[in-house]
């Protein structure tokens, strides 16, 4: 991963979102499935 420079709050609350919104349209399994993600 490329180091962030300081001042970066914004791409992280991006990154969060990004992630949010995949989580949010990936089927999700129950926990103890045998597939992890």
């Amino acid at each position: 991963m490329a180091e962030v420079p300081e001042g970066s709050n914004i791409d992280n609350s991006l990154l969060e979102r990004f992630e949010q919104e995949v989580w949010n349209k990936v089927p999700h399994l129950e926990e103890g499935s045998e597939t992890k993600v």
